[in-house]
């Protein structure tokens, strides 16, 4: 009777756990248990092809002198570093490169000359000032470190300041304020006073850095409470003094609407008699204070949990904290807003007996940072009267294309004009539009500063054309269908010549040689410039290219200048090129607004990292590199779950007090005398399963072979395509763009969770550097799924595309034939995964986890391009 080749394999296995149980027994008995050398362990195998190096390294330490956290930096700098712990290493050389957001650039190298100590010469010149948002990284290679490879390493952030500019403080000018005219630059200064007749911040100590920071907008002090965001000009660590006056009666600050905690609120001294609040902390954020400890007012809006577009309602909340709920005769809130520099009037807020709070709706027309007052008198009740402020976030809108852009149809040789691009696009948070477009040969478009389009053909052109328009809000672009230009051609009739007719107008006489036809000139003349110095100027072009200039327009003519959001200078108010000041506001990293790719109010992203008590979705976004499961900045702890702070596991070793449990060293086995490991035994044991099991399988070969043709296998097809074959337009973005449907067969039993990526591997690299675009990412997709129909998304998490959102999209190649891959994952768990993540976090997710995999591709070319 033949055994079969699984029980086999299973008898061996329970052997091979019996030995290894028996050998756990010997060590316990046989040795005490001894914790691992702190040394790596290598081993080199002589006979094959395999390095090992088990355990943890000492490798080379790098070390980064220059620039220091908090640094500021101008003209040539010397960088500078140190090597240790090299073991007599002099095959070493040292990467330096620096950081800006997301962004390295490489610097230079050094190499090593006899010492350890390396050094790269950098002009901070030729990259644009920054203040506190430069890094130096540092790699090293070597050719002699098989078992100690190098550890890049970061240095803290620090400030360029080449250009030196004057911060915006025009608010508080003639003040109780630092006179920064005085300064001929305005980077580390040291106790600066920012501050009204209502309460001043004292910057104290050395390193400030004011540097073309608008104080204007970033600091706003009024009675009772001091709101400032000065995330431009602040270091890693820091303290202010703050004051405020007029303080009729004190028992507690508030920060940012609840409590300030002692770490944060310092220092705090209160003078009854001269009404006078002073206390120092380490944080920015709006501060005020209660005069009552019996209750304080907590007060919300929806826009602190969700983004909230313009024109979207938003829910305003509050009440007493510590005591509700505060509701009676007599108790009553209001709420009023800071839209124009100081608050308008107060609105009732309407109080709802189910949560306990008083309620209040309104619409903000455009995005923004809004600051909001609520007052509640709750005297009547035996409370305090309470007056706290916060603030609502109203993120960006793209702009609309409200209605498609017909095709046109001209005659050769004449301009076509008065097409008005603000009649197809539309913006919800009112912003001013630019339009740009798609330049097409033979052609020339212009469009003027009200969005009107003038299409000019080359002389004697006809043919046809494809473009698309582009509308931008500063923040976003939005295109326009793709359309059709045509220019006609004019065939000229060849008809007898006549006499001249009378007033013969348009330069006239001249007539000579024959008859021939006279070139009339057909002057079209571009835009107007900027008017400089009292003159303008423009230029004219004649269709005709008749080669004379009897009628050509002045191209220059005298002006009066007038500022403009929209004149392409820096001029007036404006902190930047048509924008800050009175015009639309400036897109900054300290622009106290949600937008961009920031994960919280002006950090994370490609900004600065977000201090503790921030949103997040990854620990790069935090200062403390750790992001809790509720997505928000912290501290790491030694009881947070997570392997991090030098920790040797989870929660346990390096700064924690929890110890790790000690591993013990293998103990000596002998066999027929001679010594052996336990490892290498348990190798021999595997050895000869495989050979046991290339023998039987050998003897199996033609009765297990039907089970390998089977059509067991996972499988991934469409009713719309064959695996390696054409995918029908409606599918992709020349139709309507929706998902074909996708058929589902033989998932393994013990799969728990299906995930889906469709990917293009042929993107031009000019596209993307990767050549990948991402078109669908879905994951948590319940394993009975037998079938995606046409046009839906699968019950599950949806990743975000290379196209910004969640969901399919279809396949449009820019250049030729592309495949698509439509990859199918059978998981053994569900996944733990933020909806929008991407593909990439997605993979990493599945890591360890993918029980079988399948794919159909399909393939797809555009006809019009």
């Amino acid at each position: 009777m033949r055994i079969p080749l699984n029980n086999i394999i299973a008898m061996l296995i329970l052997l091979f756990n019996i030995f290894t149980v028996y050998n756990f027994v010997l060590i316990h008995e046989e040795l005490k248990p001894q914790q691992l050398p702190k040394e790596k362990i290598s081993g080199f195998v002589t006979s094959a092809t395999l390095n090992l190096c088990i355990g943890a390294t000492n490798g080379p330490i790098i070390t980064i002198f220059h620039p220091q956290q908090g640094s500021i930096l101008n003209g040539t700098q010397k960088l500078t570093a140190n090597l240790t712990n090299t073991a007599g290493l002099t095959d070493v050389t040292l990467n330096f490169s620096y950081l800006n957001s997301s962004v390295t650039v490489e610097i230079g190298t050094d190499s090593y000359d006899s010492d350890y100590d390396f050094n790269v010469s950098w002009n901070t010149s030729q990259v644009a000032d920054g203040n506190h948002n430069y890094q130096i990284k540092i790699t090293g290679t070597s050719t002699q470190t098989d078992c100690q490879g190098f550890s890049s390493v970061t240095s803290g952030y620090f400030t360029i300041d080449n250009v030196f500019t004057e911060p915006i403080w025009d608010n508080f000018r003639n003040k109780i304020n630092t006179n920064f005219t005085l300064y001929s630059r305005w980077s580390n200064l040291s106790d600066v006073i920012v501050g009204n007749s209502d309460g001043i911040i004292n910057f104290s100590g050395a390193g400030w850095n004011f540097d073309s920071v608008n104080l204007d907008a970033e600091v706003f002090i009024a009675p009772d409470f001091i709101n400032f965001t000065l995330t431009s000009p602040a270091l890693s660590s820091f303290l202010l003094n703050l004051t405020l006056f007029n303080v009729s009666s004190f028992t507690s600050i508030l920060r940012n609407g609840g409590s300030c905690a002692a770490s944060i609120c310092t220092n705090v001294s209160y003078d009854s008699s001269a009404e006078t609040l002073t206390f120092t902390t380490n944080s920015f954020g709006n501060y005020t204070y209660n005069s009552d400890g019996s209750s304080s007012l907590s007060i919300s809006s929806s826009t602190d949990i969700n983004e909230t577009l313009a024109n979207e309602d938003v829910n305003f909340s509050a009440n007493y904290s510590n005591n509700p709920p505060i509701f009676g005769s007599g108790v009553y809130c209001e709420i009023s807003f800071n839209l124009t520099g100081e608050f308008g009037s107060n609105a009732n807020m309407t109080y709802n007996s189910t949560t306990e709070l008083y309620h209040y709706t309104r619409t903000f027309s455009s995005r923004g940072n809004y600051t909001y007052k609520v007052f509640c008198d709750g005297s009547a009740q035996g409370y305090n009267t309470q007056t706290t402020f916060n603030n609502a976030f109203i993120t960006n809108t793209p702009p609309n294309l409200t209605s498609n852009i017909p095709n046109y149809e001209w005659n050769e040789n004449s301009i076509l004009t008065g097409v008005n691009l603000n009649d197809f696009f539309s913006d919800n948070d009112n912003d001013n539009l630019t339009f740009s477009y798609t330049p097409v040969s033979s052609i020339s478009i212009v469009i003027d500063s009200n969005g009107v389009v003038s299409f000019i053909p080359a002389t004697n052109f006809f043919g046809l054309r494809r473009m698309i328009f582009i509308a931008n809000d500063f923040i976003n672009a939005t295109p326009s269908n793709n359309l059709t230009l045509v220019v006609t051609e004019v065939i000229e009739s060849s008809a007898p010549a006549s006499s001249p007719s009378s007033g013969g107008g348009g330069g006239g006489g001249g007539g000579g040689g024959g008859g021939s036809r006279k070139c009339i000139e057909e002057w079209y003349c571009e835009q107007w410039s900027s008017c400089e110095n009292n003159q303008r100027t423009r230029t004219c072009h004649d269709l005709n290219n008749c080669h004379t200039f009897d009628n050509k327009p002045n191209e220059t003519e005298e002006c009066v200048y007038l500022d403009t959001c929209y004149n392409n200078f820096q001029d007036n108010d404006e902190l930047g090129i048509d924008c800050g000041g009175s015009c639309v506001a400036c897109f900054t990293c300290y622009d106290r607004q949600l937008n961009q790719d920031e994960t919280d109010i002006d950090c994370g992203g490609s900004c600065q990292k977000c201090q503790e008590g921030k949103k997040c979705l990854v620990g790069s976004d935090c200062e403390s590199t750790y992001c809790n499961p509720d997505g928000i900045c912290a501290i790491p702890t030694c009881s947070d779950g997570v392997q991090n702070q030098g920790e040797g596991g989870i929660d346990c070793g390096g700064p924690c007090e929890n110890i790790c449990p000690i591993l013990e060293q293998p103990a000596q086995i002998f066999i027929f005398g001679k010594k052996i490991s336990p490892a290498v035994l348990g190798l021999i044991i595997m050895v000869l399963v495989v050979i046991i099991g290339c023998n039987v399988q050998q003897e199996d070969v033609k009765n297990s072979k039907e089970n390998f043709d089977d059509g067991i296998s996972m499988k991934l097809i469409s009713s719309a395509f064959e695996h390696n074959g054409k995918i029908p337009s409606e599918y992709t973005c020349d139709g309507e763009g929706v998902s074909p449907e996708l058929i589902i067969e033989t998932v393994p039993e013990n799969t728990r969770s299906l995930a889906i990526i469709m990917d293009d591997p042929d993107v031009p690299k000019h596209i993307r550097e990767d050549g990948m675009w991402v078109h669908w990412v879905v994951w948590n997709i319940n394993p009975d799924t037998k079938n995606i129909a046409r046009a839906t998304e699968p019950e599950g998490v949806g990743g975000n595309s290379n196209f910004g959102k969640t969901g399919y999209g279809g396949p449009c190649p820019p250049d030729r034939e592309h495949r698509y891959f439509f990859k199918l994952y059978a998981l053994d768990s569900s996944l733990e995964l933020k909806e929008g993540s991407t593909k990439e976090e997605l993979e990493e997710a599945m890591s360890g986890h993918i029980l079988e995999k399948t794919e159909l591709v399909g393939l797809y070319e555009r006809t019009n391009t």
